[in-house]
């Protein structure tokens, strides 16, 4: 799995770097030319494997530690969002919460009866007509 350096800060900006610069050092002619005269390529590819194993697993352990921070930041705004966020419980049957205060109140026990179809209710004497 890909390391991702952005996760990483500046203390992993700082581990990539140092490792590319040793890697680059390594691969130079010079350094690759020394090897080769002795018929020691072995070695050399022996020492480039030691040098990216040994920044791979410090680049890991601080991306796992990171990782871990995120969560626990994550964990606690879940937390404060759930306190924030304590929804009012529902209203008993025949009950119904009044938009004011946000109590719970009695429904009214005169219905509108509706006027039969075709005729209106008069606004002055709530008669239909």
């Amino acid at each position: 799995m890909p390391i991702d350096i952005n996760l990483l800060g500046d203390e992993g900006n700082r581990l990539f770097r140092e490792w590319k610069t040793k890697v680059e050092k390594h691969n130079k002619y010079l350094i690759r030319n020394k090897y080769y005269k002795e018929r020691r390529m072995d070695d050399w590819q022996k020492d480039l494997n030691e040098i990216n194993n040994h920044y791979r697993k410090a680049l890991k352990e601080i991306e796992n530690e990171k990782k871990k921070e995120m969560k626990e930041l994550e964990k606690a705004v879940k937390e404060a969002e759930k306190a924030v966020k304590t929804g009012r419980k529902r209203c008993p049957t025949g009950t119904r919460r009044n938009k004011k205060t946000g109590r719970c109140e009695k429904k009214s026990a005169q219905t509108r009866k509706r006027c039969p179809n075709g005729t209106r209710r008069n606004k002055k004497s709530g008669k239909c007509e």
